[in-house]
C-alpha cells in the first residue's frame, strides 16, 4: 500500500464538501517549547522608538507604549516622538466625556501580538450591523462547509460510523470481536477480507471511502487539543454580504490606514480619512459571519492569513481562546479582537484566493470556546482574513498598524483578557475517546512515520496506518476490485 496522505485527502473530502476555502491550516499540532506566557512586551518584537525617530515618521502606539515602559494606567498618544516621560509624547487620559469615549487597546500578548479593541465600533454601529445580519433571509446566506469544524463535528462522526456499519451488516459479513465495536476497523477488515460482500452502489462506497479519509485528515490534530476545547458541534457561518463589509470598510482602514484590496468601500474610506499611510497594500482573504448558539464552539487552529480581525456584534457566549498563550478574551459588542497568525518575515506560503500568507506562528492557536452551562444567547462574530503584500521597510507587525485608532487610543494591558482554566478532566477524557482511533504500538509495516491502526486482516499479517488503509481504499474503489496490499 502507498502512504501518499497529501496526495489523497485533499480530493476525497472535496468530494462531499467542496474545496477546503483555506480558512484552516491543517497544523491542529500542539506546539512544543513554546512558553503559555502573557505577553511581557508591547511591541510584538523587532521595532524600536530610535529607528521610527530617526526614520522621520512618529513611532506607533505600541512602541511608544514599550519606550515609556506604559504604566499600569492608560496613556494617549499624541503622534509625537518619545522623550524620557509622557510629557513628551505622551499623556494621561483625562477623566472627561470626550476622553472616556476614546478607543481602547488592550494588549493581550506582546509576542505573538494580540490585541482587544474596544470603542472603534460604536453601538449605534453594532445595532446597524446586527440589523443587517437579520435582515438577510435563509435563502440569500452563502452558507460555507468546508472548515475545520465540520471535518469534526460529532454529528458527522455518528452519521458516519452507522454507515460503516450498514455496508458491512450488508453483506452479512462478521468482523472479529476485537474490532466489532469500532466501526472503522470492522469496515476495513471487511474490506480487506471480504470485499465482494461489500455494497456494490458507488455512492455508498464512496461515502465510506470519504468517511475513512476525514479519519485519516484528522490525525494532523493533536486530540489533545480538540478534546480540552470541548469541541461537538460547529457553529452555523457563512460569507460576510458586500452591504456589512462596505460598513466594515472605515473601521479597517482606521487600524490599518492601507489599501485592502477586494474590501468594498475601501477607497471611499481611504479618502475620507485623508489617505493612507506609506506601506505595503493588504487583500482580504476571506469573511464570514458566525452564529453560534448552545453547544457550539470552534477546534483549535491557526488562521491561513496574516491578521486576523474578530468584530463581536453581541456580549453573550464563549470567549475566544488562546491555549499556547494561556488566555481568553470574553466577548463585548462592538469589541475587535486583532491578532497576526504569522511571522513577519520575507518568506511567503499558500496561494488561497490568490493571496499567500507567512509562515504560521503555532502561538496564535486559538478557538471560539463554548459558553458557561447557563448561557442561552448566541453570540455572532464576523470575522475577516486578510494578507499584506510583502513587509515592505517593516520588520514587525506592530509596525502595519499605522491607522487613526493607534494615534488617539488609550493603552491598556492585559485588562481585557483572563487566563484560560483548563477544561474539565472527565469530559476532556470522553472527547479523547471520541477522537482517538486504536493505534498499535508498531510503526506502519510500509515504514511511514505514524503508527499503524491495532488491525490484522490475517494472524500475524502486517499492520498498516490510517493514511494506507485510506490511499489503499480509494484506489480500490476507483478499480473496483481490491488492490494488493
Amino acid at each position: 500500500m502507498d502512504c501518499s496522505p497529501c496526495r489523497h485527502w485533499m480530493r476525497s473530502l472535496a468530494l462531499s464538501a467542496g474545496p477546503l476555502q483555506g480558512r484552516r491550516a491543517p497544523l491542529g499540532l500542539r506546539p512544543l517549547g513554546i512558553s503559555p506566557q502573557p505577553c511581557s512586551q508591547f511591541d510584538g518584537g523587532g521595532s524600536s522608538s530610535g529607528g521610527s525617530a530617526a526614520s522621520g515618521s512618529p513611532p506607533g502606539l505600541l512602541t511608544c507604549a514599550l519606550a515609556v515602559g506604559v504604566p499600569r494606567g492608560r496613556w494617549l498618544l499624541l503622534g509625537r516622538g518619545v522623550g524620557a516621560g509622557p510629557a513628551q509624547g505622551v499623556r494621561r487620559a483625562a477623566a472627561t466625556v470626550s476622553e472616556a469615549s476614546r478607543p481602547t487597546v488592550d494588549v493581550v500578548s506582546g509576542e505573538p501580538l494580540v490585541l482587544a479593541v474596544d470603542g472603534l465600533c460604536p453601538e449605534e454601529r453594532v445595532a446597524e450591523l446586527r440589523a443587517l445580519v437579520d435582515q438577510q433571509s435563509a435563502d440569500d446566506r452563502i452558507h460555507t462547509s468546508a472548515y475545520v469544524d465540520d471535518m469534526f463535528e460529532e454529528r458527522r462522526s455518528l452519521e458516519e460510523d452507522a454507515h460503516l456499519l450498514r455496508c458491512v451488516a450488508s453483506g452479512g459479513v462478521r468482523a472479529p470481536r476485537e474490532y466489532c465495536l469500532d466501526p472503522l476497523r470492522s469496515f476495513l477488515w471487511a474490506a480487506a477480507t471480504s470485499w465482494d460482500r461489500l455494497p456494490r452502489e458507488q455512492e455508498s462506497l464512496r461515502l465510506a471511502q470519504l468517511a475513512v479519509a476525514r479519519r485519516a485528515w484528522q490525525t494532523q490534530w493533536d486530540p489533545e487539543d480538540i478534546a480540552r476545547s470541548g469541541f461537538r458541534k460547529a457553529a452555523t457561518r457563512w460569507k460576510v454580504p458586500e452591504t456589512i463589509l462596505r460598513r466594515l470598510a472605515p473601521l479597517v482602514v482606521d487600524v490599518l490606514a492601507a489599501r485592502v484590496h477586494r474590501l468594498p468601500g475601501c477607497e471611499e474610506a481611504l479618502a475620507a480619512a485623508g489617505g493612507g499611510a506609506a506601506g505595503p497594500d493588504w487583500v482580504l482573504r476571506d469573511s464570514t459571519v458566525v452564529r453560534y448558539r448552545p453547544g457550539e464552539s470552534q477546534v483549535p487552529h491557526m488562521d491561513t492569513c496574516d491578521l486576523t480581525l474578530l468584530i463581536y456584534l453581541s456580549s453573550s457566549g464563549g470567549p475566544t481562546c488562546f491555549p499556547v498563550l494561556g488566555r481568553q478574551v470574553p466577548p463585548r459588542a462592538g469589541r475587535v479582537l486583532l491578532f497576526f497568525s504569522t511571522i513577519p518575515e520575507a518568506t511567503r506560503f499558500g496561494g488561497f484566493a490568490d493571496a499567500a500568507y507567512g509562515r504560521p506562528n503555532e502561538a496564535t492557536m486559538h478557538y471560539g470556546g463554548l459558553a458557561g452551562e447557563v448561557a442561552e444567547e448566541e453570540k455572532l462574530v464576523v470575522q475577516l482574513l486578510l494578507s499584506a503584500e510583502g513587509l515592505g521597510s517593516a520588520s514587525s507587525w506592530n509596525e502595519l498598524l499605522k491607522g487613526r485608532l493607534f494615534r488617539e487610543a488609550a493603552l491598556t494591558k492585559g485588562q481585557q483578557s483572563m487566563p484560560l482554566v483548563p477544561g474539565d478532566d472527565q469530559a476532556a477524557a470522553g472527547q479523547r475517546g471520541r477522537l482517538g482511533l486504536a493505534l498499535s504500538t508498531q510503526r506502519c509495516a510500509k515504514g511511514c512515520v505514524g503508527r499503524a491502526l491495532e488491525m490484522e486482516t490475517e494472524e500475524g499479517g502486517p499492520k498498516h496506518c490510517i493514511w494506507c488503509w485510506s490511499s489503499w481504499l480509494e484506489r480500490s474503489i476507483a478499480s473496483g476490485r481490491p488492490e494488493a496490499r
